[in-house]
């Protein structure tokens, strides 16, 4: 995407269009901080045209460039969201009360109601910040800029939710089995004792169901995650739609 510096003509008066002249070599994003500031940009850039003038030419938004904003969405989705399902067993073992928190086995809601919050924050956060991009999504390189960087969160979401989801089952099904924890355990016997050992494979066990619920709580929260900034997407469109049905009458 190549991106001008403008600068106005000296000899036309005070009502010339601006000339652009220079050119600054394109610089690709390194993240999606830096993706939705040039989406800003350029949106500025766009709602500055002239009405009735034809606007940039859709090639503005080079084949480079949309791989660029795509592989920027991808990582954060992926990324990002792998680290931040980490905590969601362990927020689903707080509130089956297999994890202590806050050094009580009987959290209050208060407790609870936390907990629950650091497990989604990743997601409703992410989701928050990509929701700003419904305001932008005006103008024709605009709006490509915001489609290919979604495609890419869309495409990286889902990939993260069928690994954690895939792996999540593997872990309930493959690895955490009464033989595998008894055999895991009996290392440590005589340093610990029977009873002790005994004791860690009870909460092994009973813990062991927490990965089948956060297989398909990863699901739910990844939803959040994609539907949110879609659904400011959406109600900017038919803002847009509104005021040019309005505009006509």
């Amino acid at each position: 995407m190549a991106k001008d510096g403008g600068k106005a003509s000296q000899g036309g008066g005070r009502d010339s269009a601006p000339i652009f002249t220079s050119q600054t070599p394109y610089e690709k994003p390194k993240g999606l901080i830096e993706a939705i500031s040039d989406i800003q940009q350029m949106y500025v850039m766009e709602s500055a045209a002239p009405a009735g003038s034809p606007g940039l030419p859709d090639e503005w938004f080079t084949s480079q460039s949309r791989i660029d904003f795509w592989n920027v969405g991808f990582k954060a989705a992926l990324a990002g969201g792998l680290v931040g399902s980490v905590f969601i067993p362990l927020a689903i073992g707080v509130l089956e009360k297999n994890i202590p928190v806050f050094g009580s086995w009987q959290p209050t809601v208060i407790d609870e109601l936390l907990v629950f919050i650091l497990a989604v924050s990743f997601h409703i956060g992410y989701g928050l910040l990509l929701y700003s991009l419904g305001r932008y999504y005006v103008g024709t390189v605009t709006r490509a800029m915001v489609n290919n960087l979604m495609t890419g969160v869309l495409t990286g979401a889902a990939t993260k939710g069928v690994l954690v989801f895939l792996l999540f089952h593997y872990l309930y099904l493959k690895v955490i089995t009464a033989e595998n924890l008894t055999d895991a355990l009996m290392w440590f016997y005589p340093t610990f004792s029977y009873d002790q050992l005994n004791a860690a494979y009870r909460w092994g066990m009973a813990f062991r169901p927490v990965f089948l619920t956060s297989a398909w709580f990863v699901l739910l929260t990844n939803l959040l995650f994609v539907g949110i900034p879609y659904a400011g997407i959406a109600m900017s469109v038919y803002r847009q739609r509104r005021l040019k049905k309005d505009v006509e009458v």
